[in-house]
């Protein structure tokens, strides 16, 4: 909290000017009652400006002439002077559409904070803590014997409560009082969460604002911006926030955790003590909604990045071959200059080294590739031993979950277009040995979408626990034809 940076940032951040603006009761109630009692994220323009000059209207009636100015004006200031909203085009639409930005929606939460004080949940915030300390004590150490005994507790306590409940047949719940506490608690950090959304697409969108700076550099080479924006991607991924954040979507994405999340929600909102509260916090009803809506804008933004990388190389690759087709032109028309007058010293083209011919001859010829044959023979039985015991490593293989393979896929290509066997195992490594990469062969062989690679080798690990053959802490790399799956 240094004087002169806290003197800064009461003068220019924009959720403080937000506070000190002679309108700001007319922008913080508008924003919220449109943005945060819906649960909205966009509202297209000609929406929004409705319901603002049905606002400004329904103001007029108790104060003429206190906001004269039309609907649109104020909506233009601001997202242009003062950074309130954030105003942008979306595929397939030609009307634009507005946001929150990050500024505005750090300005209502802390609001909002500021009413609800009348109920502080000691007990379960409290608790919460605990719990938190209690998860890195105990998950954050390598210690074998304390995570035993921490393990030890908790399965000695269930066993006691597995007991009781049998005895008694009467299960112990919390009271009124710690359900309402802990039902606040999750609205709060789930309002908090949405908010903090916002600020991570900020992130993103970042990136791509140096992908478009650095295209109009005309001395930056393209291998120069490509390293820049590559390097400023991943640190972005591997940073704290990146990390949480995927970390978070692909929890989310999976169908199973979805199914369980909604039976919580049906569970709370049928409970007595939420019945008479419902109608008034229902925000935790759309969670799941919610926050995919939310967690895939993020996911767009990110995918945007790409698709400006991809642009840019086009625009400086078409460049490039626009100013070798002006200098092949050059060269005809001072050749065409001497024709008549040839130069007299016959070596008037000097190069640095001998060039180097392609001919189109020197190309081998294809060859078919050999097509593998197996002979038949007759099976000596009193060489084979086909006793059980022999047969059980065949029926005692484990099922490789196809749907479980092809969902991981689909987890990935949701935040980048492609994506190789090899960058797929680094998240997801290889639980079933050889029968789950050959399962990975078979879903990229049975789609137009994906491809083999034979020409290109990447390297696969298998460790211990993957393999019944592999020994503890052995690890296995495996090196195959590069597969890349697209979406």
């Amino acid at each position: 909290m240094d004087y002169y940076r806290l003197e800064y940032d009461l003068e220019t951040h924009p959720s403080i000017k937000l506070l000190r603006l002679k309108h700001a009761p007319l922008i913080i109630s508008f924003l919220h009652q449109q943005f945060k009692q819906t649960q909205r994220i966009t509202i297209f323009q000609g929406e929004l400006t409705e319901k603002l000059e049905d606002y400004l209207e329904l103001l007029h009636e108790t104060t003429p002439g206190l906001f004269p100015r039309p609907a649109q004006e104020y909506l233009d200031q601001w997202c242009n002077e003062h950074q309130f909203l954030r105003k942008y085009y979306i595929p397939e639409s030609d009307e634009p559409v507005f946001e929150l930005s990050p500024s505005a929606e750090k300005a209502l939460g802390w609001l909002e904070e500021l009413r609800h004080t009348d109920f502080v949940g000691t007990e379960s915030r409290f608790r919460r803590i605990f719990d938190l300390l209690e998860e890195m004590a105990t998950r954050g150490t390598e210690d074998v014997a304390a995570r035993l005994a921490y393990l030890e507790n908790q399965k000695a306590a269930l066993e006691q409560e597995i007991e009781t409940i049998r005895r008694t047949g009467v299960v112990e719940r919390f009271s009124a009082q710690q359900i309402r506490e802990r039902f606040f608690e999750a609205n709060e950090t789930f309002r908090r969460l949405l908010a903090d959304f916002r600020q991570v697409e900020q992130n993103f969108r970042e990136i791509t604002r140096q992908v478009q700076q650095q295209q109009l550099q005309s001395d930056m080479r393209k291998g120069a911006v490509v390293e820049q924006v590559l390097e400023a991607d991943e640190e972005l991924r591997q940073s704290d926030q990146g990390r949480s954040f995927y970390a978070f979507w692909q929890f989310l994405t999976h169908a199973q955790r979805q199914e369980v999340l909604q039976s919580y929600l049906d569970i709370i909102y049928q409970l007595p003590e939420i019945e008479p509260l419902s109608d008034q916090h229902h925000s935790l009803r759309r969670l799941k909604r919610s926050l995919l809506v939310a967690g895939d804008k993020i996911i767009q933004s990110n995918q945007h990045l790409a698709e400006q990388l991809r642009r840019m190389l086009d625009e400086q690759y078409v460049a490039e071959n626009r100013r070798v087709s002006e200098l092949i032109n050059g060269i005809k028309r001072l050749a065409l200059t001497t024709v008549a007058e040839p130069p007299a010293d016959r070596a008037f083209i000097e190069l640095d080294d001998a060039p180097n011919l392609g001919l189109p001859l020197e190309r081998p010829l294809w060859e078919p590739s050999s097509t593998p044959t197996f002979e038949s023979r007759d099976l000596d039985l009193g060489a084979v031993d086909l006793s059980p015991a022999d047969l059980s490593y065949l029926y005692s293989r484990a099922y490789v979950d196809e749907t479980r393979l092809r969902r991981q896929i689909a987890t990935l290509l949701l935040r980048q277009a492609s994506v190789s066997l090899g960058r797929l195992t680094q998240d997801y490594p290889i639980q079933q040995g050889l029968p789950e990469v050959i399962t990975y062969f078979m879903i990229a062989a049975g789609s137009d979408k994906h491809s083999i690679d034979e020409q290109t080798q990447e390297q696969v690990l298998l460790f211990n626990g993957s393999n019944g053959e592999l020994a503890a802490g052995q690890v296995r790399q495996l090196t195959l034809p590069q597969i890349i799956f697209r979406r």
